[in-house]
């Protein structure tokens, strides 16, 4: 996990990783999280009882983006919207791109060519199975992340 930590005296910042092993071992016998820069120097102080000198600002993972960046759209109607009609036409793309028909696509995916066309047409969005399984029936791959820049 990377961090900033800030010197509660001088004001200074600077970028650590989480670690469970100090960079000089006998200092860590219990296994402990540290706080590690670049150059390997660790922060003790940081989480320590009694007055702090350091305070830490953890930064999110690309992951923690992610999710937070999912959830943003799908509470925003106007990005949801966005999300389906570029998903219903990277849909209808590929499978035009691999001359799929909508009634081979049903026989493939037991999904209703109705409902296909709804789908790319961005009127609605398919759930995680019937994405998977339209996806594969197309042999292409899909992740929503691309799909909510």
């Amino acid at each position: 996990m990377k961090a900033i930590i800030t010197n509660i005296v001088t004001g200074e910042k600077i970028p650590v990783t989480a670690r469970t092993n100090h960079p000089d071992s006998h200092y860590n016998r219990h296994n402990r999280p540290v706080w590690v820069d670049d150059d390997g120097q660790a922060y003790f102080e940081v989480g320590q009882s009694g007055a702090p000198l350091y305070t830490v600002e953890v930064l999110p993972s690309d992951d923690d983006w992610r999710r937070e960046r999912r959830a943003a759209v799908w509470q925003n109607p106007t990005a949801a919207a966005a999300v389906r009609t570029r998903l219903g036409a990277r849909l209808r793309d590929e499978r035009e791109r691999r001359g799929i028909t909508l009634e081979q696509l049903e026989q493939a995916t037991g999904i209703k060519a109705g409902k296909l066309r709804h789908y790319e047409a961005g009127k609605y969005m398919p759930g995680v199975v019937e994405t998977n399984a339209i996806a594969n029936a197309i042999g292409c791959k899909l992740d929503i992340t691309d799909l909510t820049d």
